[in-house]
């Protein structure tokens, strides 16, 4: 039995047809082996013929070498990538975020994947809440105003966010948490400016000029307009 030697390799299995009934028609002995099928992943295929057509095999092909011209290695998938549904992020939702907002003080900038600012404004406004709770007066006024403030900032700073997690761009931890000591240090500065006005407004309502009087006339009674700013405003009427 003659020895069988290859003189064509192809993953295109018309290509690999071709060079073999070009052979078959010049009077060689021709054979497709291999994946004949030519699919990726099973190999690619073979034209073999008896050793000693070997010479005269290759110079029928070489003639025709335009006619057989085929990719000579297996078709990668990396070539034209084709990302996978687990690969692919979804992009997030400003109104989500925007939404997640009012339920979890920084939870809009934890949406955003902004961990390290998220964790920050949601301590701040914890103790913002106990100040307005436990504080008198001035405390609770000044603490209103900073929990208002953290609010707007995680409202419309997790719009932006998440435009900016969807193009790509995260901050730092670092800068995350540079931003979120820049924040506290603006609205404490916006508070402390703010608070004497709001609570002289508070007493001139109620009549009291002294700071201590309106801390015990609050003392005395549980009446919604007793109470510091915001938490004095009445919406029944």
């Amino acid at each position: 039995m003659p020895r069988f030697v290859t003189v064509h390799r192809s993953f295109d299995p018309i290509a690999a047809e071709i060079a073999r009934d070009l052979l078959v028609d010049a009077g060689l002995t021709a054979r497709l082996s291999g994946a004949s099928t030519g699919a990726v992943g099973l190999g690619p295929a073979l034209v073999e013929v008896p050793e000693a057509a070997r010479e005269d095999a290759e110079r029928i092909l070489a003639a025709h070498a335009d006619d057989l011209a085929a990719p000579d290695a297996e078709p990668d998938v990396a070539d034209e990538p084709v990302a996978s549904q687990a690969e692919v992020p979804h992009p997030l939702r400003a109104l989500l975020a925007a939404g997640v907002t009012p339920v979890c003080p920084g939870g809009g900038h934890l949406y955003a994947r902004r961990r390290v600012l998220g964790v920050l404004i949601l301590i701040a406004q914890l103790t913002a809440l106990v100040t307005c709770i436990v504080g008198g007066p001035r405390g609770a006024t000044a603490a209103a105003v900073f929990a208002i403030g953290l609010f707007l900032f995680d409202l419309v700073g997790a719009q932006l966010a998440v435009r900016a997690e969807n193009r790509g761009r995260r901050p730092s931890a670092t800068r995350q948490a540079a931003t979120g000591a820049v924040l506290v240090a603006l609205l404490g500065g916006v508070t402390v400016l703010a608070t004497p006005y709001l609570v002289r407004i508070h007493f001139l309502r109620h009549g009291a000029s002294d700071p201590d009087d309106a801390e015990r006339m609050r003392s005395r009674s549980t009446a919604p307009a007793d109470l510091p700013f915001p938490l004095h405003l009445d919406f029944t009427r």
